[in-house]
């Protein structure tokens, strides 16, 4: 089975689970940010993406406007077990 494509989380699709790859934050951001759950490796499910994203990390929803999704890499991945 071949390596998922790398994608930016801003052009992700609904109701798929994603692997972050990595995270182009600024050191302000990251501080914030890696305290939420926005790591690499960590697994995340976009919930709805149309202009903003609702993704969800563990049992936390996030919402994220398309500039800060635009700093995130992310690949397709199995769903949580």
């Amino acid at each position: 089975m071949a390596n998922p494509k790398p994608i930016k989380l801003s052009t992700a699709e609904s109701g798929v689970y994603y692997r972050i790859m990595k995270c182009n934050f600024s050191k302000e951001e990251k501080s914030r940010l890696t305290e939420l759950g926005f790591f690499s490796g960590n697994k995340l499910f976009v919930c709805f993406s149309k202009g903003f994203l609702v993704i969800k990390i563990s049992s936390c929803r996030f919402f994220l406007s398309a500039f800060l999704a635009d700093k995130i890499t992310v690949s397709e991945a199995k769903a949580f077990l």
